[in-house]
């Protein structure tokens, strides 16, 4: 409520401080964390805006607050992508995996699969009866074997889902990361990395964090530089 307040008297550094104590009390707050990313954003600092919003969006992809917030941010930016190849998995994660919670798929398998049983145990009745009967035999369950392939779509989706939540992430938060070959700054310089990319994190040394710009390449840099968003944690 004192982030609220400060937030509509635009003042916003109060408000960044409110709604990050409320987040220390309660991380997966969604609303705390979605209200702290927009008082950053209006202090300018976009990267850690979005990177609070990816890890809310994480907790709960059906919120539409932070979803709002996202779809008004992300096409400000200056550097949306650098050059890379875009992988299948990654496609599918960003239009299927992310958007979708990991209970509305367990829901979905749960309803396709009383749906496939109830219409399967339906025919075989009408089926022994018209055996009974002497009688033409039921058509085909067209509609149980729908239902059968939706329980396997969403099967293979819920395992998708779990097997991508264990892939640690983070939204760079730097305004420009350069990576280097090493974790030492002396160390040559790959490429550079810029405020709001998200990055697959692969290892931790010291301050330092190797990561993985998805279709791109591989390199360190400093851990201050980047804020981890989903997946299991590395530090």
């Amino acid at each position: 409520q004192s982030g609220v307040a400060s937030y509509q008297q635009k003042k916003f550094d109060d408000a960044r401080l409110a709604f990050g104590r409320a987040v220390e009390l309660q991380p997966k707050n969604v609303n705390a964390l979605t209200n702290l990313a927009l008082a950053q954003f209006q202090l300018g600092n976009k990267g850690m805006a979005v990177a609070l919003l990816r890890k809310a969006s994480d907790i709960d992809p059906h919120f539409s607050t932070t979803q709002s917030a996202l779809k008004f941010i992300l096409p400000q930016l200056e550097v949306r992508e650098i050059p890379h190849e875009i992988q299948t998995w990654e496609s599918i994660r960003s239009s299927v995996l992310v958007p979708f919670s990991l209970s509305g798929f367990l829901a979905m398998m749960a309803l396709s699969l009383f749906a496939t049983g109830w219409l399967v145990l339906k025919f075989l009745g009408r089926r022994r009866r018209a055996l009974r009967a002497e009688s033409a035999l039921p058509q085909f369950p067209v509609i149980a074997v729908f239902a059968a392939l939706v329980f396997i779509a969403m099967t293979i989706l819920a395992a998708m889902k779990v097997v991508d939540h264990q892939i640690p992430r983070g939204t760079i938060i730097a305004d420009k990361a350069s990576v280097y070959s090493a974790p030492d700054e002396k160390s040559v310089a790959l490429f550079d990395l810029y405020s709001c990319l998200e990055v697959i994190l692969n290892e931790s040394k010291d301050s330092w964090i190797q990561v993985t710009y998805p279709g791109g390449l591989t390199g360190w840099i400093p851990k201050a530089s980047v804020m981890p968003t989903s997946g299991r944690k590395l530090w």
